[in-house]
């Protein structure tokens, strides 16, 4: 009978064996795709933040002229403080998200902690919406109360 060939050497990784391989090599792509979404959403996020802030201090200004000109701006602030409070929890539950995406790798199930993350997220950008939609309402109310002064002080 012919003897079997010698057994290859064995290398420390491939003692532990195929699957801790793949498992270490699946946790740094994950590790790299939430970098890569959380990167992205931070650029979004940021950038649309900083647009709607930029239109509520431009709203603001023009409330003040139209209440310097007399009109009755008081809905239109009170949309402003709405559009604020909702920028600021938007900005908060974003926090959160990135909190929570971040968490992804170490927990025990990671398809609820990326589908708790990503309902965070969307619940972030539902706010800045609601931030957005509040800007508009108050921009239609100071239309509004201009066309009104324009009329009563017979201005075309």
């Amino acid at each position: 009978m012919s003897r079997a060939p010698p057994l290859p050497e064995v290398s420390a990784v491939q003692a532990q064996g195929p699957s801790t391989e793949v498992a270490q090599v699946r946790a740094e792509q994950l590790r790299e795709r939430i970098e890569q979404i959380l990167r992205v959403r931070k650029e979004r996020f940021d950038r649309a933040e900083q647009r709607i802030a930029g239109h509520i201090e431009k709203v603001r200004v023009l409330a003040d002229r139209v209440a310097a000109a007399g009109g009755d701006v008081s809905a239109a602030e009170a949309a402003l403080a709405r559009a604020e409070a909702d920028l600021g929890e938007a900005a908060a539950l974003e926090a959160r998200a990135v909190e929570q995406f971040q968490a992804i790798p170490g927990a025990e199930d990671k398809r609820a902690a990326y589908k708790a993350a990503w309902e965070t997220a969307k619940k972030a950008a539902t706010e800045l919406r609601s931030a957005r939609r509040n800007v508009h309402e108050a921009v239609k109310l100071l239309r509004e109360e201009i066309r009104e002064l324009r009329s009563a002080g017979g201005s075309g």
